[in-house]
């Protein structure tokens, strides 16, 4: 019974800082409404941007979830797949990552960047809180500085893969697809070849 008891206490908390996330983000949905055009529903998606090999990443610093801060910054031993994160893209993202790292593991970084732009700054403490809570390796860009920085567009996908040198090897702002990853796992093979 007590067992029962604990399982439906971590139910009702995973559900609670839910809420409260989608509480704290909700305005990203509505900024991004008011501000993005209306799109045709059967409007293809357009394939991932790759861009010229002399685009390099820009290093940051940014607070993390233990109050510090993180400083992410190229060259580096492996490739990264760096994402920013808000509300009307959380969906998207997570099914990029979730195929990234079933693929790669642990041959490439990943840094994940919640992009709190739109969230109200009163409410950037529940949003750093729940972000602890539940992805306490997430990066936090409260002002937006560090996204606007990479182009990031709001509302869609901002995922960015990047060299160990630093060069920018594909920007991507629209949902995974085969083709896409196919894509993406070809201009990724000279610097994932499996760890012995």
């Amino acid at each position: 019974m007590k067992r029962a008891a604990g399982s439906l206490k971590r139910a009702r908390r995973s559900a609670s800082a839910g809420f409260v996330l989608a509480l704290v983000l909700a305005p990203l949905t509505f900024a991004d409404e008011a501000i993005q055009k209306p799109q045709p529903q059967d409007a293809p998606s357009p394939p991932p941007s790759t861009v010229t090999a002399t685009e390099k990443a820009p290093n940051f610093t940014l607070p993390n979830a233990q109050d510090g801060l993180t400083r992410v910054k190229w060259p580096r031993a492996k490739a990264v797949f760096l994402t920013f994160g808000e509300q009307a893209s959380q969906v998207a993202i997570q099914a990029w990552s979730a195929r990234m790292r079933e693929h790669f593991g642990t041959r490439l970084d990943y840094v994940g960047v919640a992009w709190l732009q739109s969230v109200p700054e009163s409410m950037h403490p529940a949003a750093a809180a729940v972000i602890k809570a539940s992805h306490p390796d997430v990066l936090m860009d409260k002002s937006g500085s560090c996204a606007a920085r990479y182009g990031c567009k709001a509302g869609a996908v901002n995922a960015y893969v990047v060299a160990p040198d630093g060069t920018i090897l594909m920007r991507i702002h629209e949902t995974i697809t085969d083709e896409a990853f196919a894509k993406l796992t070809e201009l990724l093979a000279p610097y994932t070849k499996s760890e012995k």
